[in-house]
């Protein structure tokens, strides 16, 4: 949930910054170099995917999804302070390996974790919770824009979808803290069942 409070911004807001405010006297060149920039952020996502497991095995899964969501946090922080294209390409483009890593780490971990009977639910109740990062996100969104529109000394240095981009950097900060509460699939007690028992979920159906 906290992962994709701190990654929606990004990317509902990217190509709208390039747009409007990278590159504010031609709207298209502007659009398209954001479309770029996010070709290049899911190309890197993709790339990373093959040695993602190789990563985890070496890491660990804590360690992995600390490591990456510092990264995005520094990024998100580093967008604060520049609107030099090719800058901003190096900074976002690796967002692209965080939104790897939490795509994949919390559906392994269940995975592993989760009993059968009781997989199909645990994989639901982590997409309802993604969907409430989601809209948190939009609510982040909404009072960044309210603040921006208040604070002058805010709007002499950064731009507004500027601010709606990193409006994730508290999130992911916050992610890189909880990531060492996660749970390792490995571990003896590390079992995760929304249903407790294998004659609990037989009666239920």
């Amino acid at each position: 949930m906290i992962s994709w409070a701190a990654y929606s911004g990004f990317s509902m807001k990217t190509t709208t910054f390039f747009s409007k405010e990278v590159f504010p006297d031609d709207n298209n060149k502007g659009l398209c170099f954001g479309l770029l920039v996010s070709a290049v952020v899911y190309t890197l996502a993709f790339m990373y995917g093959a040695v993602h497991e190789k990563i985890v095995k070496t890491l660990g899964s804590k360690m992995t999804y600390f490591v990456f969501h510092f990264l995005m946090f520094g990024c998100l922080f580093g967008i604060l302070f520049t609107k030099n294209k090719w800058i901003l390409m190096a900074l976002m483009a690796p967002i692209g390996i965080a939104s790897t890593v939490f795509n994949t780490i919390p559906y392994s971990i269940i995975s592993a974790s989760s009993p059968p009977q009781s997989l199909g639910k645990n994989i639901g109740a982590l997409n309802v919770f993604i969907v409430l990062g989601q809209q948190t996100a939009n609510l982040v969104i909404i009072a960044v824009g309210s603040i921006y529109k208040k604070w002058n000394w805010l709007n002499q240095r950064v731009g507004e979808n500027q601010a709606y981009v990193s409006s994730g950097v508290v999130a992911s900060a916050i992610s890189c803290f909880l990531s060492f509460w996660i749970i390792d699939p490995s571990s003896e007690d590390a079992t995760i069942s929304i249903v407790s028992s294998e004659d609990d979920y037989e009666q239920i159906n």
